[in-house]
């Protein structure tokens, strides 16, 4: 069995030479047999156990056990008590996994782990596996359990648990018995004394069957997972800390478009009968826990839920000045360039004669007007130059007003007014520059 174990480590690259690992070990057979592996593969390894003190006792001595254990055998041992009364409210299990692999996480930090394995096998997978299939999954659910996500490792991912039995009997391995492992009460332990028991009683080649069946979808699951990193590095762009997805163009042609478009942002936080609704209507405004998103002409554009962004008029009267507003840097300063038009790349040229001091930075405001450069003194307003320019909601947050004592004389980082911009014979000029902060 050791080189089964080591084999598997190899395969799948779980453990680099010489790292340390740091092993999740509640005393049952499972972890017990990973543990003894590790230490006759003369693994470098360290171990922590959780007592959730769930079942009084009982939970107790397992502690002890592998406190004791660890002792006799100069392992350094880590132990973490959960209070109960963090458990009491909600999914039990699911509470007591995210507070488990907190605290692995932090232990594997403090003691420059690189790894933690936990003792999952192969029934394992196969029961997860039947009960996403139940509950209705993707692809990713089918997969089961990885051997590797990211610190964590499963190096007992390819043992049946009547390979442990084996290996317990054999080597007189001590373990503790989980009195709960014997319960109906949960959906897991149905699906291991019940129906596993029959599919493998209606056909004996069921657990062998299932176990190709997670592979398959595996190496799918895999080739999957590339091919849409592929599609996304062509159809998705970022700037300034938004995703923006050609929809038009790359989406809606798809048969399958609402499905495709579920796979590139479902990370965000999107689920199907969103995507549907994009698809379908190509309009609105989509939100998640941590993220919104907009259709704007051919695109949809996600980024993290945002605060209003709110600042007070800022006085320039002295320059240079610099400050940061919604992902941008805006710096005004005097300049003796030469420039051949009134802006380039995001800076503008003002004729500083022109301007009645101080200069004011501020967030645009309803009714606002200015005489647009290019529209022979021409007035309009902000706001409908602001559609002219077809920009979208979250690029118009961004927009902020420069003027002077008397009129506005920039939109940035769009423009400047009529009448500041610079003369061949102009010497006084006033740089702006509106830069990308990401």
């Amino acid at each position: 069995m050791l080189h089964k174990f080591l084999s598997y480590i190899e395969q799948k690259k779980l453990i680099q030479h010489g790292s340390k690992t740091l092993l999740a070990v509640s005393g049952g057979k499972d972890s017990m047999v990973m543990l003894d592996l590790m230490l006759q593969a003369g693994m470098n390894i360290e171990v922590g156990h959780i007592n959730h003190h769930l079942r009084g006792e009982e939970s107790e001595e397992d502690a002890l056990f592998v406190k004791n254990h660890c002792k006799n055998r100069s392992i350094s041992y880590h132990q973490y008590d959960i209070d109960p009364y963090l458990l009491a409210h909600g999914n039990l299990q699911d509470k007591a996994r995210q507070i488990r692999y907190q605290q692995f996480a932090q232990w594997a930090s403090e003691h420059n782990c690189q790894q933690i394995a936990t003792a999952h096998h192969l029934n394992d997978r196969i029961e997860t596996f039947l009960m996403f299939a139940m509950r209705g999954t993707g692809l990713d659910g089918m997969a089961s359990i990885a051997a590797k996500h990211g610190q964590i490792i499963r190096p007992l991912l390819w043992a049946t648990s009547d390979e442990i039995s084996d290996y317990i009997r054999k080597n007189n391995i001590p373990f503790r018995e989980d009195s709960s492992n014997a319960s109906d009460k949960y959906l897991r332990n149905q699906v291991r004394h019940h129906i596993i028991p029959a599919m493998v009683q209606a056909d004996s080649r069921s657990l062998q069957g299932l176990k190709q069946t997670i592979q398959h979808m595996e190496s799918t699951s895999i080739i999957f997972d590339f091919l849409m990193e592929n599609l996304a590095n062509q159809v998705v762009r970022h700037q300034r800390g938004m995703k923006i997805i050609d929809i038009q163009g790359s989406i809606l042609p798809h048969p399958f478009a609402a499905d495709l478009l579920y796979q590139l942002i479902k990370n965000d936080g999107f689920n199907f009968f969103q995507c549907s609704d994009i698809v379908r209507d190509q309009r609105g405004h989509y939100y998640t826990t941590s993220h919104e998103a907009i259709l704007h002409q051919k695109n949809l554009i996600i980024r993290p839920i945002q605060e209003a962004i709110v600042i007070a008029p800022i006085t320039v009267d002295t320059l240079p000045f610099s400050c940061n507003f919604n992902g941008q840097k805006i710096e005004i300063s005097f300049t003796d360039e030469k420039p051949h038009e009134f802006h380039a790349n995001d800076t503008f040229f003002l004729d500083a004669t022109s301007i009645q001091w101080p200069l004011t930075l501020r967030m645009r405001a309803p009714g606002d007007t200015f005489r647009p450069y290019g529209m022979e003194g021409k007035s309009q307003k902000v706001k409908d130059y602001l559609i002219n320019r077809k920009l979208s909601a979250y690029d118009k947050e961004a927009i902020l007003i420069l003027e002077d004592a008397s009129q506005i004389v920039s939109v940035l980082p769009l423009t400047i007014a009529n009448g500041v911009q610079v003369h061949k014979d102009t010497k006084n000029m006033v740089k702006v520059e509106v830069k990308n902060i990401d």
